[in-house]
């Protein structure tokens, strides 16, 4: 099956922001982060499949992976892990990367809406050096709570048009049934069909759902 992959590689700039190095005194010297990892505080995810079945967090060597208890029509295997929904990882680098391989549920008519990884559940954490002149170094470990960073946007059904074929669907009146004040009516219920046959919808990876049509109308060209 085909999967979607996202890369984020601002972190490093990030995790060094948020520190100010103290020389005490010796001249400024070098910072440096290491030891790049991820790491669960929690096995919920906040994520649900397309059919409703809840998407579980695991650890696997420094992967972390999202996947269902039970096989569903949109998960995958992933080296040795089944019903693999998605998976994040990080380089040596910082750069963190989340490749999705199953659907995730969203609210209905949601066109790009998003749903996001929940709080406090996948942690992102490195070891920070900072080395003066002298060659004297100072470690600390910085984490952050990857929650909000890991999105996932929803994709709506994408029409396919073609055209209307309208020739099986002929209403014929006659002058003939006109005369001394009476009218002639006649309906052709076959639009709807017709309609339905000119377009395929294309699911984008969701389950496939229904059609339907609504708000018919008449306008004028001319």
């Amino acid at each position: 099956g085909a999967n979607d992959t996202s890369t984020a590689g601002a972190f490093a700039q990030q995790f060094l922001n948020a520190i100010t190095p103290n020389y005490s005194g010796d001249l400024n010297g070098t910072e440096a982060l290491s030891g790049w990892n991820l790491s669960l505080s929690s096995s919920a995810s906040g994520l649900t499949t397309n059919n409703g079945t809840a998407i579980t967090l695991s650890l696997v060597n420094g992967v972390v992976y999202g996947t269902t208890a039970t096989s569903t029509p949109t998960g995958e295997t992933v080296g040795s892990v089944s019903n693999v929904i998605f998976t994040i990882q990080v380089d040596g680098s910082g750069n963190v990367t989340t490749t999705q391989y199953g659907a995730i549920d969203h609210a209905p008519n949601g066109a790009g809406a998003i749903e996001s990884l929940a709080d406090g559940s996948v942690i992102l954490g490195a070891t920070y050096t900072a080395t003066d002149r002298d060659g004297d170094a100072v470690t600390t470990t910085i984490t952050t709570d990857l929650g909000g960073n890991v999105q996932f946007e929803n994709s709506v059904p994408a029409p396919v048009s073609s055209q209307v074929v309208s020739g099986g669907a002929v209403m014929l009146t006659q002058d003939a049934d006109t005369v001394g004040g009476a009218n002639d009516t006649s309906t052709a219920g076959a639009f709807a069909q017709q309609f339905l046959n000119a377009i395929t919808p294309n699911y984008s990876g969701d389950l496939n759902g229904t059609e339907a049509l609504s708000g018919w109308n008449l306008s004028l060209s001319s």
